[in-house]
């Protein structure tokens, strides 16, 4: 998995991701099984899917909260029935955030988007920002 992108990442010990997905009209980039191996060679410990939202290193902020708030809207239906789907124990969506070189930098401001919020309560999915000091967009 990149960190330089904004996904939806769903996996767990005992999540039957063929069976989730087989009914669901969630898209998906990426889906992995248990026991599986990785692409750098280790064995996955848990089956899931990811749903790449867009590329952290070039979108702002406002940019991805307005994406994945409008995006947990429209498959509120599908995520809920995703948070009581058994073994799908960790629904996390990751937000990337690329702060630009900033001298005497010593904190970094949030702002709660309200719609984020109110769709990461209703549908169980935890959100996570990312923050990156490194990177940049070309």
């Amino acid at each position: 998995m990149l960190l330089d992108q904004f996904r939806l990442l769903i996996h767990g010990e005992h999540f039957d991701v063929d069976a989730f997905l087989k009914d669901s009209g969630l898209r998906y980039n990426k889906r992995w099984r248990r026991g599986d191996r990785s692409q750098r060679g280790a064995t996955h410990k848990r089956s899931g899917f990811s749903v790449l939202l867009g590329d952290g290193t070039c979108l702002t902020l406002d940019e991805q909260t307005t994406l994945a708030s409008e995006y947990l809207e429209k498959n509120e239906m599908e995520l809920k029935r995703l948070s009581e789907f058994k073994g799908a124990s960790i629904r996390n969506l990751m937000i990337h955030y690329v702060l630009p070189d900033t001298p005497g930098l010593c904190g970094i401001p949030l702002n709660v988007n309200s719609n984020l919020a109110y769709y990461s309560l209703v549908t169980g999915i935890s959100v996570t920002y990312l923050i990156d000091l490194e990177h940049h967009c070309p």
